[in-house]
């Protein structure tokens, strides 16, 4: 089976609206994108997760950092934190080696774009900005999934 046979493994990190509504086209296409965990802050929204996509406690995580220190077991992150929590969350995933899924804007400053630029070129995966119009819309995971920055 090659690797377009079968769907795109991903992690939601930050299991909040904006995240619960790319991951939901997991639900309408499981032979497309399939959730194979989570990384929230919050409890109660790791175990909705859990619940929703049939995960095991040990594929939940209370943050990106304790999700970055296992080994890697999915494609990609989608990266659904808040705005100013895009750059702290997704630095440790991309040294993890996952594709990141990022909805924009991605950096909420000059600086902290550079540092995000610059951990994206040493990595061996791409940063990907998510843009529900763009990637959403155009009905594949996966074409979302192979966009380099």
């Amino acid at each position: 089976m090659s690797e377009h046979d079968r769907p795109l493994d991903a992690v939601i990190v930050g299991a909040g609206h904006r995240a619960l509504t790319y991951a939901s086209y997991a639900i309408t296409h499981p032979e497309q994108l399939r959730i194979v965990g989570v990384a929230d802050l919050v409890e109660q929204r790791r175990e909705r997760v859990r619940r929703e996509y049939g995960l095991t406690a040990d594929r939940c995580f209370g943050s990106a950092e304790e999700l970055a220190r296992v080994p890697r077991f999915a494609e990609v992150v989608i990266n659904g934190t808040m705005d100013h929590q895009h750059v702290p969350t997704s630095l440790p995933l991309l040294e993890a080696g996952y594709h990141l899924l990022l909805e924009k804007p991605f950096a909420t400053s000059p600086d902290e774009m550079w540092q995000l630029v610059d951990a994206a070129r040493t990595s061996t995966s791409p940063t990907i900005t998510w843009r529900s119009v763009s990637c959403a819309a155009s009905g594949t995971a996966r074409t979302c999934a192979t966009r380099r920055c």
